[in-house]
This record gives structure tokens, C-alpha cells and sequence, in this order.
């Protein structure tokens, strides 16, 4: 895969992850403005319908129902650290670009998120899909784009993982002249 020049790579990430950040906030209140909280339109039948829930807790909506104005505080300061961790990380990148592009939509997705829960108290989430009674929690597009992001770094890293295990010879183990590789001492008289 082709590698990007240094100002491509400088710009990958930012350039992502505000496209993600403006995308999540404009469908998010694209949502509110015409969804009311609590309510569903399918889209297609059995499978996918928008909604309006709010999010007080975390991925999925573990801790929904936990409550407490000191649970938002708790999950903003994870956001923060996240978000650095992730820039720390996404800054050292070299150039590969579905890696700078997944890095850049994670941290997207973390910014989008963290941006309702400063402003609100809770993450915005409208889109929910399901399989007949069976529900996927709702969500948007911040989630979305870390999700994906993540999948699409974990399959990058993973096949250069393999890619790299495979293209190394194993190393050859030096060793006297003994049993293990047929010979005897008559052998070598």
C-alpha cells in the first residue's frame, strides 16, 4: 500500500476526525430536532428504525440507569484521557494510511461523544437496529466511526502482525553434530 507524504500524514488524522466530529453533531441534531425522545421510525421493517435516546452512561448503555451527576464527570474525564491517549498514539504514526484514517476516526467518534457530554450530560443516539425483537443499543455516528475505526486498526495491525511473522525466516539454531540430525560419531571419523 502506498505511502502519504509528510503533509498528507500530518493532516490525515485532524482532517478525519473534525469530518467525523461535524458529521456526528449535524445527524445528531438533525435527530433531535425531528425525532421525539422515546420514539421509533422504521426505516426497514425488522431490522433497522431511527430513534431518540439519551446516553447517561457508557458504550452500549452500561450504567444508564446508574444515575448521579458524578457519573457524567467520571465518564467525561475517561473521554479526556482517552482522546489524549489516542492522540498520543495516532501522532507517532508513520504513514500507513488506514491507519492514520482509522486513528482519525476513532478519535472523531471520542471528540463527538465527549462534545455531547459536556454539552448535555448524556451521549445522543438514534440509530438502532435490530433483528426482528432482538435490539442492537441505539447509537450514532461518533460510535459508529470508533467501532469501525477500531475493527479496521485491529485487521490492519493484525495481518501485518501475521504478514511480518511469516516474511522472518526462523532462525537457525547452531549445534554440534550429534543424534538430533542423524549423525553418529562413526560418521564423522
Amino acid at each position: 500500500m502506498p505511502s502519504l507524504g509528510p503533509l498528507a500524514r500530518q493532516r490525515t488524522i485532524p482532517l478525519v476526525a473534525v469530518t467525523v466530529l461535524i458529521a456526528d453533531q449535524v445527524t445528531k441534531a438533525i435527530a433531535v430536532a425531528n425525532i421525539p425522545l422515546h420514539t421509533r421510525t422504521t426505516i426497514v421493517d425488522g431490522f433497522f428504525a431511527i430513534t431518540h435516546a439519551h446516553n447517561r452512561g457508557m458504550a452500549f448503555g452500561l450504567f444508564n440507569s446508574v444515575g448521579g451527576p458524578w457519573l457524567r464527570w467520571i465518564l467525561v474525564a475517561i473521554a479526556i484521557a482517552a482522546v489524549l491517549i489516542i492522540w498520543s498514539y495516532a501522532r507517532h504514526e508513520t504513514g500507513r494510511p488506514i491507519v492514520l484514517f482509522a486513528f482519525g476516526a476513532i478519535l472523531g467518534g471520542a471528540l463527538g461523544n465527549l462534545v455531547d457530554r459536556l454539552r448535555f450530560g448524556y451521549v445522543e443516539d438514534f440509530i438502532l437496529a435490530h433483528w426482528g425483537v432482538h435490539e442492537w443499543p441505539a447509537f450514532n455516528v461518533a460510535d459508529a466511526a470508533i467501532t469501525m475505526g477500531g475493527i479496521a486498526l485491529f485487521l490492519t495491525l493484525a495481518r501485518e502482525q501475521g504478514e511480518s511473522e511469516v516474511s522472518t525466516p526462523p532462525t537457525e539454531q547452531s549445534s554440534d553434530i550429534g543424534p538430533e540430525t542423524g549423525s553418529t560419531a562413526t560418521d564423522d571419523v
